[in-house]
């Protein structure tokens, strides 16, 4: 064993996904500290975000395509409040009180692409409709923290490069996913007490020893760590291929 016990905090909305969906991954990503590396779709996802996030503070931007203008002008109406917030790092502790972003007593923190009011936007800029509630429930829990928040929340997943099929509707997106103070409680309660739950469950693993950890065959496609798995790599994900 090693000889610090791994402390899986502060959550977020990928690490407890990726926990989840692949125990390997997570350990070769978090644990052993691989650096995850990004899919042409992330890639494309990243470059998108961070010109979206300029659009909405009001700079100019180069190089935008035809679909790029579209997209905008699809969402634009959505955040032309002056008081607009953008990739807002967010954190709280174990008490679900704020703290820093980076602050050894983070428990749960997570970045909003938008904050309006009390609206939460998350961009979503693939083509493939997949969105989360638990991703909305943690904005949620994340900006109910603060002090000043405008209820009730709201979080939309936004979608800008798909096309909507309906006459009358300007973008794609799903939500608003709406939030009171008492039902917040009662999410981060439950969120709470999951996490703690996961806690305990990666807390009987050996940081040390791979075989602690399981590999998931439905998660190698599109795994930031193909390359260091010798599980995606070796003869075990192949024979498996080969079988279906």
């Amino acid at each position: 064993m090693s000889e610090k016990p791994y402390n899986p905090r502060p959550w977020s909305y990928s690490r407890e996904k990726c926990f989840l969906e692949c125990e390997r991954r997570y350990w070769l990503g978090y644990v052993q500290g691989v650096e995850f590396a990004p899919s042409a779709a992330m890639r494309r996802g990243s470059e998108k975000h961070a010109m979206f996030e300029a659009l909405v503070q009001g700079k100019e931007v180069e190089g935008m395509d035809a679909d790029d203008m579209a997209a905008w002008n699809r969402v634009e109406p959505l955040v032309r409040d002056e008081q607009v917030e953008t990739e807002k790092e967010l954190a709280v502790d174990a008490f679900r009180m704020p703290v820093d972003y980076d602050s050894p007593d983070a428990f749960l923190r997570g970045k909003l692409d938008v904050i309006s009011g009390g609206l939460i936007i998350d961009w979503k800029m693939g083509q493939s409709m997949m969105y989360d509630q638990r991703q909305a429930d943690i904005y949620a829990i994340l900006l109910s923290a603060k002090g000043d928040v405008c209820w009730p929340l709201t979080v939309s997943f936004v979608f800008p490069y798909i096309k909507p099929e309906c006459s009358g509707t300007d973008f794609v997106s799903f939500g608003p996913y709406c939030y009171d103070p008492k039902g917040m409680r009662d999410i981060w309660d439950l969120m709470q007490s999951e996490l703690m739950a996961l806690e305990t469950e990666i807390g009987k693993k050996n940081p040390a020893d791979k075989e602690d950890w399981a590999p998931n065959p439905a998660g190698c496609s599109g795994c930031g760590v193909w390359a260091s798995c010798d599980f995606c790599n070796g003869d075990h994900i192949t024979k498996i291929l080969e079988a279906v």
